[in-house]
């Protein structure tokens, strides 16, 4: 459970570089590159969705082991 817990804050911390980025363009009223951040959030999106998967392995193998031990 520990390397979800990991990813997770990894992946809060991936969010919180591009909110901060985007701070950063309203501050200094450059035009918002919303390419840049479109490539940051599908590398948060694509990192989501791996997250999902482990889960669903992570809760099988539970369910596994539980039948394997009844």
């Amino acid at each position: 459970m520990k390397h979800i817990i990991k990813e997770i804050e990894s992946i809060a911390s991936d969010v919180g570089v591009i909110r901060r980025k985007a701070e950063e363009y309203e501050k200094e009223g450059d035009e918002f590159d919303l390419d840049m951040i479109q490539v940051y959030l599908m590398g948060v999106n694509n990192r989501l969705e791996d997250l999902s998967d482990l889960l669903e392995y992570e809760e099988l193998a539970e369910k596994i082991r539980v039948v394997k031990w009844k």
